[in-house]
């Protein structure tokens, strides 16, 4: 994880709310959990808002809900660069297109 560019760690809420102005619908970076270690939050561009979303894990696997299905968050970023993210909630129709990096 600590390999991707869209990964920023330890980062506060204001900072990524700083690095997401003006950027494209679909843009988007992970953080570290504030509140739950060994969680992430994944921080969207949609409908001109910051949506936050935050990356469960148990048992070795992570998602945005149960059933968690995917064994890294990095997997997880993959499929839902590839897919929409109405598979987890309709409202969230888009892909995750670009990543904002480190």
């Amino acid at each position: 994880l600590e390999t991707m560019d869209w990964y920023w760690g330890k980062i506060s809420k204001e900072d990524v709310t700083e690095k997401l102005k003006n950027t494209p619908e679909g843009s988007f970076m992970v953080r570290d959990a504030s509140k739950v270690p060994g969680e992430y939050t994944l921080t969207l561009k949609k409908g001109g808002f910051d949506r936050l979303i935050r990356i469960c894990h148990e048992h070795g696997h992570y998602g945005f809900s149960k059933p968690l299905r995917f064994r890294s968050v990095v997997d997880l970023i993959s499929h839902y660069q590839q897919e929409s993210l109405a598979q987890y909630n309709r409202e969230l129709d888009i892909k995750l297109m670009f990543p904002i990096t480190r």
